[in-house]
């Protein structure tokens, strides 16, 4: 790995500070939506001699903050790729609020892209398509997160309800319930999948997984 000389790490910098004023002035242009505030936090670190401790502290941190329902929550615009992508979800969710759809399609999209990890972006989007009844979309962004998570077994499941949703009972979403009930989906997988065998007329596929799901319910001791 090549060494950074102390140019290259000013201006890595710079360019990091730039890009998080940018989606700082987006986030108070749209303030007035805003359920909770922006704000900026200065800390202290345990290092020990720092002069955080006796004069500068560190900072400042961009905090977005959120409450909902009662309960509050805190996002940190600081950490590079992945708080850039929890600011860029943020920009989603608020032109979401805003009834801006294609915005906040293109803020979880570039969510998504800053930070492939995360999946809540992407799932943000697709549910989004789907509420406006824009469903092949959506399951292009279902299918978009199971490329990256071939594991999640929800998003199986969401595309296949999908798909159920306009008769595509292929081979294609038989494999994709059967996905979902290999990567633990539970017993709604379960179910699912027999929706799958029964709409392609494999009657007694079906049968016998809802058998198999009472046979275990009755097995559950009572709570």
């Amino acid at each position: 790995m090549p060494t950074l000389t102390p140019d290259t790490l000013r201006q890595r910098v710079r360019a990091r500070l730039h890009e998080q004023r940018t989606l700082v002035e987006k986030l108070l242009q749209r303030r007035e939506l805003l359920a909770g505030s922006l704000f900026m936090r200065w800390g202290v670190c345990g290092k020990k001699g720092c002069i955080c401790q006796t004069g500068q502290k560190h900072g400042p941190y961009y905090v977005l903050s959120r409450r909902s329902a009662g309960r509050g929550g805190f996002i940190y615009l600081d950490k590079e790729r992945a708080g850039e992508a929890r600011a860029l979800e943020a920009l989603g969710r608020l032109s979401q609020e805003a009834g801006d759809l294609e915005s906040a399609l293109t803020y979880y999209q570039r969510a998504a892209a800053a930070n492939p990890n995360e999946r809540a972006a992407l799932r943000r989007a697709a549910t989004l398509l789907a509420a406006a009844d824009r469903r092949r979309q959506a399951e292009a962004q279902w299918d978009a997160l199971l490329i990256e998570h071939p594991y999640d077994a929800d998003a199986a499941m969401q595309l296949v309800r999908l798909r159920l949703e306009r008769q595509a009972e292929t081979d294609l979403t038989l494999e994709l319930a059967r996905r979902s009930v290999r990567f633990r989906g539970g017993p709604e997988a379960r179910r699912l999948l027999a929706r799958v065998h029964r709409a392609r007329g494999e009657e007694d596929l079906a049968a016998k997984i809802e058998a198999r799901l009472e046979e275990s319910a009755e097995a559950e001791p009572a709570s």
